[in-house]
């Protein structure tokens, strides 16, 4: 497939269906939130740990981030360059990180069973702790220098989130 060939109206604009061709699309595309991507540092993930939750994102089949089978390690490990003791490490960090939970640790298949809902309670709180965040320095900036008395009650609220971590 040629994605010059593909026309839209705006010319920027490549329909994903232009964009990825069905060799690509054979092996499915995964849903990742921006913030994952963005707030990497700030969310205390490693490189390794977020490629670990990347993997099992990547298996969650129609919203099931419960229930997720997870892959196994040595072939994971294999296709991201690293050893599997790597991995082992990044996947009980995440469990002692609050970021995931294993339900079964070996099922018929001789892999885990992951719970990913833990990883979308903490993104999720990360996230609206981050638009409270921004609220607050927009307020900042169109009123100036003071702090309204809006100001100051959303800045608590923000203390008392960043408690709950």
């Amino acid at each position: 497939m040629d994605i010059s060939t593909e026309k839209t109206e705006d010319e920027n604009i490549i329909p994903r269906k232009a964009a990825y061709d069905d060799d690509v699309l054979h092996f499915g595309m995964t849903a990742i939130p921006n913030i994952l991507l963005q707030r990497r540092n700030e969310l205390q993930l490693t490189i390794s740990e977020m490629d670990f939750i990347l993997q099992l994102l990547s298996r969650v089949k129609d919203g099931e981030y419960g229930n997720i089978i997870g892959p196994p390690i040595a072939k994971v490990a294999k296709q991201l360059g690293c050893t599997p003791t790597t991995l082992h490490g990044a996947k009980k960090r995440l469990v002692g990180k609050g970021y995931l939970a294993i339900i079964n640790e070996r099922n018929d298949l001789r892999t885990n069973i992951y719970d990913l809902r833990p990883f979308m309670e903490k993104i999720n709180k990360h996230a609206r702790q981050k638009r409270l965040w921004d609220k607050i320095e927009i307020n900042r900036d169109e009123e100036g220098a003071g702090a309204s008395q809006v100001d100051r009650r959303l800045e608590e609220i923000l203390k008392k989130l960043r408690k709950e971590k």
